[in-house]
C-alpha cells in the first residue's frame, strides 16, 4: 500500500492532537512529526522527505500563506483555518485544499482523497520527488507533449509559463512546451536565480530588465521574450526583496 508522510503545522494543542487522531485513523497516512513553530517547516519537509502537511494559517512568527510560499511546491499541503478570508490568496498560490476548524473526518477523508487523485494525475519520477534544487549547470530531461524527450540546462530558461497542467518555457534556444507544472518547476530551481512573480510565471533573475513597481510588471532582456510580464499581488514581497538585493549588489559592485 502507498503511504503519504505528514507534518501537522499548528500552534495550538487541540489541532494537532486532532488531526492526529484523524491521521492515525488512515492505512495510508504516516504522521512523521509536528511542530508549533511555522519556521520549521522547510527544514523538516527536507529533512523526512515530507509529502503532505496539514498547516494552520494563523500562527505567530510567520503566517501560513509565508509558508506556502516557502514551501514552493515542494509537496502537497491541505491549508486548515477557523477562517474563510484567505481564498483569494490560496487560489493565487494554487492552493485548493482547505479545511475549515473544527475539521470534520468527512471533510479530512474528502480531501486526503483530493490529494492521491492529485497525485495519480501527476505520477513524477524519481527526480522530480527530490527536495533539493538542481545545479544551475545541471541538465534535466524533459517531456514534451509529442512525447519527444528535450535535455536542457537550467542555466539556458529565461521564462517559465503555466499553461494548464504543462508549461511553456522560453531558453536561449527558443520557445518549448513541457509536460511539466510549474510547481515541479519550483522544486527544481535554485531559489538564489530565479523567482515566482505570478501564479503562472517564473522568471530567471538573469533575464529581468526592467521592474514596474506602479503598474506591477517585468520585462526581459537578453531574451526572446519582449512581452511584460504581470507581477502578482502575493508576490510583490518577493519583488521588492529583490530589488533591494540587487541594489545592494550594484553598490558592492560600484554600479
Amino acid at each position: 500500500m502507498k503511504i503519504l508522510k505528514c507534518l501537522i503545522v499548528d500552534d495550538e494543542d487541540a489541532g494537532i492532537e486532532g488531526l492526529t487522531a484523524l491521521i492515525k485513523k488512515r492505512h495510508d497516512l504516516l504522521l512523521a512529526g509536528s511542530t508549533k513553530d511555522p519556521r520549521e517547516v522547510v527544514r523538516l519537509v527536507e529533512k523526512h522527505s515530507i509529502e503532505l502537511v496539514f498547516l494552520d494559517l494563523q500562527m505567530p512568527h510567520m503566517h501560513g500563506l509565508d509558508v506556502v510560499k516557502a514551501l514552493n511546491g515542494r509537496t502537497e499541503v491541505i491549508c486548515c483555518s477557523a477562517h474563510k478570508e484567505f481564498g483569494t490568496e490560496l487560489s493565487e498560490l494554487e492552493v485548493a485544499l482547505y479545511l475549515k476548524k473544527p475539521i470534520k473526518e468527512h471533510l479530512f477523508n474528502r480531501m486526503v482523497e483530493r490529494v492521491w487523485e492529485v497525485k495519480e494525475r501527476h505520477p513524477v519520477n524519481a527526480d522530480k520527488k527530490r527536495i533539493t534544487p538542481l545545479d544551475l549547470k545541471e541538465s534535466f530531461m524533459f517531456r514534451m507533449p509529442d512525447n519527444e524527450v528535450l535535455s536542457m540546462q537550467l542555466i539556458d530558461i529565461e521564462l517559465i509559463e503555466s499553461s494548464g497542467d504543462n508549461t511553456f518555457v522560453t531558453h536561449t534556444d527558443g520557445r518549448v512546451e513541457l509536460c511539466y507544472g510549474l510547481g515541479e518547476f519550483m522544486k527544481l530551481l535554485p531559489a538564489a536565480h530565479f523567482i515566482r512573480i505570478h501564479k503562472g510565471y517564473i522568471v530567471a533573475v538573469k533575464n529581468i530588465g526592467n521592474i514596474k513597481l506602479t503598474e506591477p510588471s517585468i520585462s526581459l532582456r537578453n531574451s526572446l521574450y519582449v512581452n511584460s510580464i504581470p507581477i502578482g499581488r502575493t508576490y510583490m514581497d518577493k519583488v521588492r526583496e529583490l530589488i533591494m538585493e540587487m541594489e545592494i549588489r550594484n553598490r558592492k559592485h560600484g554600479k
